[in-house]
């Protein structure tokens, strides 16, 4: 597969146990400080737009989630495949080399000092972490930029900061509890050591964010791997959904379909479309190339069985058989998947 889709769905109840704040850095050293950015930007007002494409970078990074040599750890196509074995959609069929056993057999969801727990944890922080200085370069959260750039920057910055934050209220927290302590919640650069939040204050925050976001990114296109204002609203629809505030998915998503902008996948385009990110209905993604110096520390170095990877040495990733069978026969998704590679 040759390109790396960003944008999966999402389990709707998973769980790992929450970090400590030992697992949170609060000002991870190999980032730009914030007087650095600050300073930049009134020297050249580019410096934002080239900061918001560092976090995306941030996207498809080994070591992003905190460690040097773990082979798991290579950005969010690794923390898919985390949360598609913990959904039970995924099957890990072999254990030769042993990354991501622990997840299968339900031992990184109850220490909050195993490793793998804190992965997934670090690198959703540090996207926040980023995106929090994005924002306060531009004028801290509450401002409203003056231009069109810097609008679309902000925009931008509070979309990934909000990401960052569903995906961790799935994780970390076993479905939609308002009342439930999950996380806490860094808004300030300069913010440490905060309480856990409760689930609702999370998801007001993570509303708040992505309707301020589809209103910043008015007008704004950008390239795929960028989010422009549909993709805040699908990501808007996702929290929505997980508050169980179906009508409002059910207007967004029709939003986006009507809008023409992400065409529904053709037969043809559903068997082959999923190798390319040039495939119109993909709304957000990016084309990984050598320059991502990823190899075998990659979504093909984990589940593609028909390169040298760890699929092909003895760690398949394998389509759950209760799920292959909810898919009826005939049906073209059927013929697109491979038994054997997810």
């Amino acid at each position: 597969m040759k390109s790396n889709i960003i944008l999966s769905a999402l389990a709707s109840t998973l769980m790992l146990a929450s970090c400590g704040d030992d697992f949170l850095e609060s000002e991870p050293t190999e980032f730009t400080s914030q007087d650095q950015i600050d300073d930049a930007t009134e020297i050249n007002p580019e410096v934002p737009e080239g900061t918001v494409r560092g976090l995306y970078a941030l996207m498809s990074t080994k070591g992003t989630g905190g460690t040097d040599l773990d082979h798991d750890d290579f950005g969010q196509k690794g923390w898919d495949i985390y949360s598609d074995i913990l959904s039970g959609d995924m099957v890990l069929a072999g254990l030769t080399y042993g990354w991501y056993s622990q997840v299968p057999q339900l031992q990184t969801t109850i220490d909050f000092t195993n490793p793998d727990n804190a992965k997934p944890w670090r690198y959703y922080y540090r996207i926040i972490y980023q995106a929090n200085k994005i924002v306060l370069s531009l004028g801290g959260n509450e401002t409203t930029p003056e231009s069109v750039s810097d609008k679309h920057n902000m925009g931008q910055a509070k979309a990934m900061r909000i990401y960052a934050y569903f995906y961790l209220a799935n994780l970390y927290a076993e479905g939609y509890n308002p009342t439930e302590e999950i996380l806490p919640i860094y808004t300030e650069a300069e913010d440490q050591n905060q309480p856990l939040s409760t689930t609702k204050e999370v998801y007001d925050l993570i509303i708040k964010d992505l309707m301020e976001a589809t209103v910043l990114l008015e007008g704004f296109s950008g390239t795929k791997s960028e989010i422009n204002k549909w993709i805040a609203k699908d990501l808007l629809a996702y929290a929505y959904a997980a508050q169980g505030e179906y009508s409002q998915v059910k207007s967004l998503t029709q939003e986006i379909i009507n809008s023409g902008a992400y065409p529904i996948m053709t037969a043809e385009e559903v068997i082959g479309g999923f190798n390319t990110v040039a495939t119109p209905c993909w709304m957000w993604g990016t084309d990984i190339t050598l320059d991502n110096n990823l190899d075998l520390v990659s979504w093909w170095g984990q589940v593609d069985l028909f390169t040298y990877s760890y699929a092909w040495a003895g760690d398949p990733k394998s389509i759950d058989d209760n799920l292959y069978s909810y898919i009826k026969e005939g049906e073209i998704r059927k013929r697109s998947i491979c038994r054997c590679l997810w």
